[in-house]
């Protein structure tokens, strides 16, 4: 990805320099931008990309739970118009962030040291249900949306997937276990595990509230489902995940999830109902077969 400071996106001597400097690499050189996508719309990149950049965050205009929730419906409309105002170009997304990394228009350093709080790019929700039922959303508008690929979040830290081993620099206002891996982890891991299969299209009747995910690969079937209201919902679960195995990411397995991901992971019941109940953020991981 080829960004210059100061620049809204690539600008067309840029992408020619770092192709004659990576010539011999056989890299594809990509061009857009490291913010937001109206930077686009105000300044083109050149047409002759290998690949098209640009970054999401939920936050630019609302912070609560009920917008955040709310924000993975335009991400189709985004991934279309950019399709048509730059047509031939694979489109990436990256990075999709919880909070905004930095302010494009900021005019001067923000300052997070005078009172004691978190970094304006850190949101204590990266370690809660809610971000990764969000995640979920999200994921599935990216790649419903005919994305080519994208890019979430951090490895490690409060504004990644898992803590580090020394723990958060401020327990008191970002709470984690020294080494214990988020619930975001647990989406991106059952996600990895279907690398080579496909996603197929869902469509759920109580969205945004509720959202969906079908990966598929050969007759092996993942349905990962989220509430990303703060009620408990009903959820009916198709005919054929009757043979299927469940596991549930939710207030009372949070803990353990975050602490022993591999036990967690490795614990499943079988399907006892066509339904399920789905407490606030709470997310269904089911793998069934079909003949």
């Amino acid at each position: 990805l080829v960004f210059r400071d100061g620049q809204r996106s690539t600008l067309p001597a840029d992408l020619e320099s770092v192709r004659v400097a990576l010539a011999d690499c056989g890299l594809a050189v990509g061009v857009g931008t490291d913010s937001d996508l109206y930077h686009l719309h105000l300044q083109p990149p050149p047409a002759d990309g290998d690949f098209l950049c640009w970054s999401m965050n939920p936050q630019v205009h609302a912070t609560d739970d009920s917008s955040i929730a709310e924000t993975p419906e335009a991400v189709v409309q985004q991934l279309a118009t950019v399709r048509h105002r730059h047509p031939g170009l694979s489109l990436v997304v990256s990075p999709i962030t919880l909070k905004p990394r930095f302010n494009p228009v900021a005019t001067t350093e923000e300052d997070d040291t005078a009172i004691r709080r978190l970094p304006a790019q850190v949101d204590v929700r990266q370690v809660s249900l809610f971000a990764a039922a969000w995640t979920l959303a999200m994921f599935k508008a990216i790649a419903e949306g005919g994305a080519q690929s994208t890019t979430f979040f951090e490895t490690t830290g409060w504004r990644g997937v898992m803590e580090t081993a020394s723990g958060s620099p401020m327990p008191e206002l970002f709470p984690t276990f020294p080494g214990c891996v988020f619930p975001l982890y647990h989406l991106f891991a059952d996600i990895g595990e279907f690398t080579r299969g496909m996603v197929v299209p869902t469509v759920t009747d109580d969205f945004p509230n509720v959202t969906s995910l079908l990966l598929r690969n050969g007759t092996n079937n993942r349905l990962i489902i989220a509430n990303l209201s703060a009620e408990t919902r009903r959820v009916a679960l198709p005919v054929s995940a009757g043979n299927g195995r469940l596991r549930i990411l939710d207030d009372t397995t949070v803990q353990a999830a975050m602490k022993r991901p591999e036990h967690f992971r490795s614990e499943r019941t079988a399907v006892a109902a066509d339904e399920l109940l789905l407490t606030r953020h709470a997310i269904a991981t089911l793998d069934f077969t079909e003949v």
